[in-house]
């Protein structure tokens, strides 16, 4: 798996986003409270989940869609799973400010 990421789109929201391990776990972070796009680039469904690996948000086939719009508040870390490499899951990160 590689750890590239990118953004695109007629936005650009402000990011930080560093590995927390070398297994392709990234974090991700919104600084600004701005609105995260997520894009698929091999058009696999995107799963949301929080700690408590419930659902919390809908799985989504973006095929058709190409972003996955997904709203952060300030200082709220997410990281990504991609096992395998067309399944991202999403998690909340607890303990980081």
């Amino acid at each position: 798996m590689n750890n590239s990421t990118s953004t695109s789109g007629t936005s650009t929201p402000v990011l930080s986003i560093s590995t927390i391990s070398i297994n392709s776990t990234l974090s991700i972070r919104d600084i600004n409270n701005s609105t995260i796009s997520i894009r698929d680039i091999d058009n696999s469904t995107l799963t949301i989940r929080d700690i408590n690996n419930s659902t919390v948000s809908h799985n989504r086939d973006i095929k058709n869609i190409n972003n996955f719009i997904l709203n952060l508040h300030s200082g709220l870390k997410f990281h990504i799973l991609s096992i395998p490499t067309t399944s991202y899951q999403l998690a909340q990160h607890s303990g980081l400010p």
